[in-house]
């Protein structure tokens, strides 16, 4: 009988050890996966970020351009 529960204790052990390091493992893939999302989100916030800049700087230069083209209509009346 003591062998039994030896075996059985092993068994548990190796178990709790097993389930441990599944634990772990899963830990470390859900770090991943975040980081991975987490990096992905900081790339396209960059890059709308940029699109957003260059669209109003583009609409900055049009309201330049357009009202320097005012001021000299204006000075040829």
């Amino acid at each position: 009988m003591v062998k039994n529960n030896s075996k059985e204790a092993q068994k548990k052990w190796a178990e709790a050890v097993f389930r441990k390091e599944q634990r772990a493992q899963d830990g470390r893939a859900a770090m991943a996966e975040y980081e991975t999302g987490a990096r992905a989100t900081r790339e396209k916030t960059a890059r709308l970020k940029a699109l957003r800049l260059a669209k109003e700087a583009q609409a900055r230069s049009v309201i330049y351009l357009g009202t320097s083209q005012l001021k000299e209509a204006n000075d040829d009346r």
